[in-house]
Parts: C-alpha cells; sequence; structure tokens
C-alpha cells in the first residue's frame, strides 16, 4: 500500500510542532443480495473508533480506504461478506503528547450522496453544501469526507453512495 502525505509547511519563525499516528482499523462489508438489485452494507463503529483518540487528546487529519486488502469470508453465501482495511490518521502537538486532556470532540453525519447516470456519462452534483453550513454555524470543522462502498439502486439509472462527514471542534475549556 502507498499513501502519499502532505504536509503543510509553516511560514512562521517559531511554529508548534506535531507527532502524527496511522491507525489501522477493521471495516466488515456485507452484501445483501436482491431484485431488482442489491445493496452493500459497510460496518464500523466509525464514531467509537474517532471518539477513542479525541478522548485522549488527538485530533482526526484523514481517513484512508484501503481497497487493495479487501479479504472474502470463506464459505458460500446469498449475503457475501468482506474485510477490509482503513488507516485513521491523528495529530497532537508535540508538546502535549504525553497529556491526556481532551481538546475536541467529534460526530459524524451520514449523507446519501446522488448519482444519476446517462448516456453522457455520470451525474452526481454535490448535495450537501446545507449539512456543511449548518455544523459550520454550529462550530464544527469538517475533518474529512469518506466515501464509502455503501451504495444502493434507487431506480433504474440512479444509485445512492453514502458518504461519511467527520467533524470535530474544539473543547471548550472549563
Amino acid at each position: 500500500m502507498g499513501v502519499d502525505v502532505f504536509f503543510q509547511v509553516p511560514l512562521h519563525p517559531n511554529p508548534k510542532r506535531y507527532t502524527y499516528q496511522a491507525v489501522n482499523v477493521g471495516i466488515g462489508i456485507r452484501v445483501q443480495m436482491g431484485f431488482p438489485a442489491g445493496r452493500i452494507h459497510v460496518e464500523c463503529d466509525w464514531l467509537g473508533q474517532m471518539g477513542a483518540f479525541l478522548q485522549q487528546g488527538w485530533r482526526l487529519v484523514e481517513i484512508f480506504l484501503d481497497q487493495t486488502q479487501m479479504q472474502q469470508h470463506q464459505g458460500v453465501s446469498f449475503n457475501p461478506q468482506m474485510a477490509m482495511n482503513s488507516v485513521w490518521f491523528f495529530e497532537k502537538e508535540t508538546d502535549r503528547l504525553n497529556d491526556p486532556t481532551p481538546q475536541y470532540e467529534g460526530t459524524v453525519v451520514e449523507y446519501y450522496h446522488k448519482i444519476k447516470a446517462g448516456f453522457g456519462g455520470a451525474r452526481a452534483p454535490p448535495g450537501w453544501t446545507p449539512v456543511l453550513q449548518e455544523m459550520g454555524q454550529r462550530g464544527w470543522e469538517l475533518a474529512c469526507i469518506l466515501e464509502t462502498p455503501d451504495t444502493r439502486m434507487t431506480g433504474m439509472m440512479t444509485m445512492k453512495m453514502k458518504l461519511l462527514l467527520f467533524f470535530q471542534r474544539r473543547l471548550v475549556p472549563h
């Protein structure tokens, strides 16, 4: 697996230093066969995984789905199950590395992105702007958007893909 990691180079003379950690999190995938179309379910405790690190003072930076490492569970089934790996990237100020005090709280919003296929290709206008605006007005910052394999056909030429919007905001000091 290869991952490109980009860092912003600070221009001021005394920048804060950060420590990063990459955490592997397994994800279950269940294919539900059906007529006229089946559905793919993705199973993971997203908020629990995120919260475990936020509660230790870390901040979520990105989540990467490693689709090259999909493994199918053994056995014959009408609802096959698979597993895949994800890599979660967290950061923490280096001078706070041993301080487990929570700095952020998090939440995950499910958004179903509509994709319409046609003879000219597929159209998928982003409709998540109102969600981003509402969360921003409530003080949340967008940490990342994760496209999941969780899809379902909603018509002859349309489908919905589940996106997970990960938000975090700094805790107000007591």
